[in-house]
């Protein structure tokens, strides 16, 4: 009965394990990376770049900037001509900080020299033709 039971409890567990991993195989990670600009009090211009995996809200943490740009050369598993982001004032994803924005129209959210604080961003992918 002991041997039966360890048996049955390494099968289960083997049976519940093996569904995970060919999960996990099948996992690919698809993002873009986009740029936060911002100025120096010299006036020159900077970015930081922000690695965003989509369908998923990133956090920035109280980040400062004033431009949110993609990085037009890193993309991965997704065409970036079919992405579309969106940037939140709050954390939670509920407050927005800037209409849509795509690879070819930055979002402007305020002028140079006077930053706004963006919390988090979500990345999608749109409908493409």
């Amino acid at each position: 009965m002991y041997t039966s039971t360890i048996l049955t409890l390494a099968l289960a567990a083997l049976t519940t394990a093996l569904p995970t991993q060919k999960r996990q195989a099948d996992d690919k990670y698809y993002g873009v990376s986009l740029y936060a600009h911002n100025t120096f009090t010299s006036g020159q211009e900077y970015t930081s770049p922000i690695p965003i995996e989509i369908n998923k809200l990133t956090q920035t943490t109280n980040m400062s900037t004033f431009k949110l740009s993609f990085d037009k050369g890193v993309h991965i598993n997704v065409d970036i001509n079919a992405i579309e982001c969106r940037a939140y004032k709050d954390a939670a994803g509920v407050v927005p900080g800037s209409a849509p924005f795509t690879v070819d129209s930055p979002a402007l959210l305020s002028t140079p020299g006077n930053p706004v604080v963006v919390n988090s961003i979500l990345c999608y992918v749109t409908e493409t033709e």
